[in-house]
């Protein structure tokens, strides 16, 4: 961590001139205090196994901290190696208080078990997706939060529905340029030119890296 941002390794070792394999494993072997976790058991130890429709499964939990559970809350999902993990973190001092890989309500209500209530209740605010399953997560697990939605995953979802409008209205020209018995109309849509001298397909097509940008910071082009 620089200033409270996370850096990687490589960039560690390029400032240092190490070579970035050899720092990554004093880092792990001897830095980082693994290997003693690894010896006395620590590594695994908040794991849980759970009934599922294909048998019983082993869910890894990689933190499990109580103390860094504060008044403001984060719940948001990572993958990592193909692997879904889901992350609880504290918003003010950015430490994990939970890694579980798995995004199952249930699985997860079943590790924070292990949080004691008044822990739970000091817990004023929780910042997360819109995924369905953590709404009910926040809910029963931290009752005197209220909830936030993550503003990234909002403006993700109106810039996807903004796509969906583009994308339709496109698929609209293809199909009208796939009819062989078009109208004089039809025939002068298709044609038409704007001021950029494009079509209004070419339009439609050039027009997504737009969507994701103000107004006030197109060019006089676009």
């Amino acid at each position: 961590m620089v200033e409270g941002k996370p850096i990687s390794i490589g960039n560690v070792a390029y400032v240092l001139g190490m070579d970035v394999k050899r720092l990554d494993r004093w880092y792990k072997d001897y830095l980082s205090g693994f290997r003693e976790a690894e010896r006395d058991g620590r590594i695994g130890r908040d794991d849980i196994e759970v009934r599922r429709a294909g048998g019983r499964k082993k869910i890894r939990v990689p933190i499990l901290k109580e103390s860094n559970v504060g008044s403001y809350m984060a719940i948001d999902e990572k993958t990592i190696d193909g692997v879904c993990y889901t992350i609880i973190s504290n918003r003010e001092t950015s430490k994990i208080a939970l890694m579980a890989d798995t995004l199952r309500t249930s699985e997860l209500r079943e590790v924070l078990t292990r949080f004691s209530v008044k822990t739970k209740m000091k817990v004023q605010s929780v910042t997360r997706d819109m995924a369905p399953n953590y709404d009910w997560l926040a809910r029963t697990t931290f009752p005197n939060a209220y909830q936030v939605a993550d503003k990234f995953h909002v403006l993700r979802e109106v810039l996807d529905q903004l796509q969906s409008v583009r994308i339709r209205h496109r698929q609209a020209i293809l199909a009208l340029e796939r009819k062989n018995n078009k109208t004089v109309q039809e025939k002068l849509t298709l044609q038409e030119k704007f001021s950029n001298e494009e079509t209004l397909k070419q339009l439609l097509h050039r027009s997504r890296g737009l969507l994701f940008k103000r107004k006030t910071e197109w060019t006089d082009d676009q």
